[in-house]
């Protein structure tokens, strides 16, 4: 909170958080809610999110139509009104940022606050795996531990990664159940 003569001059809390898919931005958001909640920072009112993805995939030509700039004005004015009672954030990847920023330019002195989300490294997208089989009700055995660590060593990126690295090895489970049964064509 800065201050200014003397008196309270409340920062806007309106951000932009901006990275890779998969890395949990907008669960980020959520928590940035709650934070400020907590805190005493977000009087009433709630964190609104806006998917600047949802924009980018509509429109990349960055055509901002009628019903765009209508929007845009929605936002602007709530987001020039909203001191505590309210905050946006924006979510997306550099590129989908890019495109919405570009299509609505009166947006961008109003964000405040720009958090980068960086890819996940193999350790993390292995904590992620294993905490997303646990959820499914699986436990990893020692071997099925030491082969995702040898696979997510070398990678990084997004929560895909270890969500699509479950259901392989979910597919795999399931032909060698399939075989033990006798069941052919799986």
């Amino acid at each position: 909170q800065a201050r200014k003569n003397g008196k309270s001059k409340k920062t806007p809390l309106h951000a932009a958080f901006i990275g890779p898919e998969g890395v949990g931005k907008e669960k980020a958001a959520l928590l940035y809610e709650e934070i400020l909640r907590k805190s005493g920072r977000l009087a009433s009112g709630k964190v609104r999110i806006v998917s600047a993805a949802t924009f980018a995939k509509k429109d990349p030509g960055q055509v901002c139509t009628k019903e765009c700039r209508k929007e845009e004005e929605e936002l602007v004015k709530e987001m020039s009104e909203a001191k505590r009672s309210s905050a946006v954030v924006f979510i997306g990847t550099d590129e989908e940022m890019q495109i919405y920023l570009k299509a609505h330019p009166a947006l961008a002195p109003l964000i405040i606050h720009k958090i980068r989300f960086n890819k996940l490294k193999g350790d993390l997208l292995a904590k992620l795996l294993e905490k997303l089989a646990l959820e499914e009700g699986f436990e990893l055995t020692e071997e099925a531990r030491a082969r995702m660590e040898q696979v997510l060593r070398e990678k990084q990126g997004g929560s895909s990664i270890a969500k699509e690295l479950l259901e392989r090895a979910k597919i795999n489970l399931a032909k060698r159940l399939a075989a033990e049964v006798g069941q052919p064509g799986f």
